[in-house]
């Protein structure tokens, strides 16, 4: 799974190149139309800790993204449908804007992997001449593609293994597919489904120069979805200036309210509602990373990257997102000025650990002199055992039950030393300077 990387110098898109592709896109959008829906895939048999909560109550990034995207190059009928959220949700049913979508993408990690087959077959039993163009795309189409296409040969899925797949699948970000969108319409005569224009393209091989598809080709692709051969235009070149992506506030307009039912409604999630069914909000910051840890596969999807966004892009996407949808952000000192960490231990033992606050530079903790641990005990610390199954809620920083103790903590070293029980966690509260 590990992934190929571009020739060094190669690796990002020029600076521009995805500011000048939105730009391209708008001013051809209200001569297409287009209405699009974005399934998230999500298997409710996976759910667990710590994500049980979470994961039902936060629009996942990646989704949320690429309606962004949609609606800023001027593809404003588009509709995201959460499956965490429409568990009965039928493709083969769906429309938006009083038709069958011409665009229907779903997104899926691996372990949603079924569900997103699930969606993807529904949506081929659409007549011929109506059905969408099918698009997959998440960490599945980016790690193992040739699985949505029956790659893996599993039993009952025909002599071969063959899965009806999706028409093409994404491995990129936003460039890749508004670049694959581009193509495809300066194909596209008036009138024709945009399914047709995407065959006409990929044969004639318009789709072979932009890296980061997936395109199956074979006798039975544009009925069936059947695969013979897998065409892989190699690893997408990274937007390197990440303010110049769309702006994630777009994305929460776009959203399916959760239901019961097949259909899709008549129209998204009201904005009053959304803080309702995601308090949490979904925010990138940073791309990659600048270590190289070799069980991760981060650094090689990044190209060996690590790309930032701007403090400035940051504030006004925290701001934006909380004057049109009242969302909310932890990321902050509390009310009393003090700093709080939490620390986990993983792992089924007990050991020493030596934290090193040397390179933090929040004033608070370069100027702090002591740093305590906090538990929601009116006792001593408990054992980590105990702890874990005689504490009643979760840690409260205010509460009169919660108290501090004292741990070594050298203010000249800015080392502090613990132990750490089974599956233990500590609080750390680091009171302002002075204090």
């Amino acid at each position: 799974m590990e992934l190929p990387r571009r020739g060094r110098g190669d690796e990002l898109l020029k600076p521009g190149e995805l500011l000048s592709l939105r730009r391209r896109l708008r001013s051809i959008a209200h001569r297409h139309d287009l209405t699009t829906v974005i399934a998230c895939a999500f298997d409710h048999r996976t759910r667990m800790l710590p994500f049980i909560y979470a994961d039902t109550r936060m629009v996942p990034a990646g989704v949320r993204a690429v309606g962004s995207a949609m609606v800023d190059a001027g593809f404003s009928k588009t509709r995201i449908v959460l499956q965490q959220w429409n568990k009965n949700f039928r493709p083969s049913r769906m429309q938006l804007d009083g038709r069958v979508p011409d665009l229907f993408m779903v997104s899926t990690m691996g372990m949603h992997s079924d569900r997103a087959l699930e969606l993807i077959q529904d949506a081929r039993r659409i007549e011929l001449s109506q059905r969408p163009l099918i698009i997959a795309g998440g960490s599945h189409a980016v790690y193992e593609p040739f699985l949505l296409y029956g790659g893996d040969a599993k039993p009952g899925t025909g002599g071969d293994g063959a899965v009806a797949g999706p028409d093409a699948a994404v491995t990129g970000e936003e460039f890749v597919l508004l670049s694959l969108i581009e193509v495809i319409l300066s194909f596209r005569a008036e009138g024709e489904p945009v399914r047709s224009a995407f065959f006409r393209a990929r044969n004639a091989g318009a789709l072979d120069e932009i890296p980061g598809l997936i395109l199956p080709r074979g006798t039975r692709t544009e009925t069936e979805g059947i695969a013979d051969e897998l065409i892989d235009t190699g690893m997408q070149r990274l937007l390197g200036d990440l303010d110049e992506l769309p702006h994630p506030v777009l994305g929460y307009q776009l959203l399916e309210a959760p239901g019961r039912g097949e259909l899709l409604s008549r129209t998204a999630l009201e904005a009053a509602r959304v803080r309702r069914y995601t308090p949490i909000s979904s925010l990138v910051m940073t791309f990659g990373c600048k270590f190289a840890c070799p069980y991760c596969p981060i650094p090689a999807y990044n190209q060996r990257q690590h790309r930032l966004k701007s403090p400035a892009r940051i504030a006004d996407e925290m701001w934006q997102l909380h004057k049109h949808y009242g969302l909310r952000y932890s990321m902050r000192t509390n009310a009393n000025g003090e700093v709080i960490l939490i620390v986990t231990n993983p792992l089924p033992i007990t050991f020493p650990v030596t934290l090193n606050f040397r390179y933090i530079v929040h004033p608070s903790v370069a100027g702090a002199t002591v740093v305590d641990a906090l538990f929601e005990t009116s006792a001593d610390v408990p054992s980590s055992n105990s702890y874990k199954t005689t504490r009643t809620g979760r840690v409260n920083l205010i509460a009169d039950t919660a108290v501090a103790r004292p741990v070594s903590y050298s203010a000249s070293t800015k080392l502090l030393q613990d132990t750490f029980g089974p599956l233990d966690a500590r609080v750390y509260v680091i009171p302002p300077a002075g204090w």
